[in-house]
């Protein structure tokens, strides 16, 4: 299963790694490929997590979400 988070406030590749980083750490996600330029980061989770951990988990990581579908 993918889901797709906006995220504003990555303007560079080591965003990228920080939003990544902090996502693949979290239980459940397998994979997570961020973008400064699309404002995104596509996940691949094994089951479905919920919203609130995901944008807990963003914001720790110093960025703010916009959506998650």
């Amino acid at each position: 299963m993918k889901k797709i988070i906006r995220i504003e406030g990555m303007t560079c590749h080591h965003c990228e790694m920080r939003v990544e980083k902090a996502l693949k750490a979290v239980r459940g996600v397998k994979n997570a490929k961020a973008s400064f330029i699309e404002k995104t980061c596509i996940i691949d989770v094994k089951f479905d997590i919920a919203e609130d951990i995901i944008r807990e988990v963003v914001m720790q990581a110093g960025y703010h979400v916009v959506t998650v579908e």
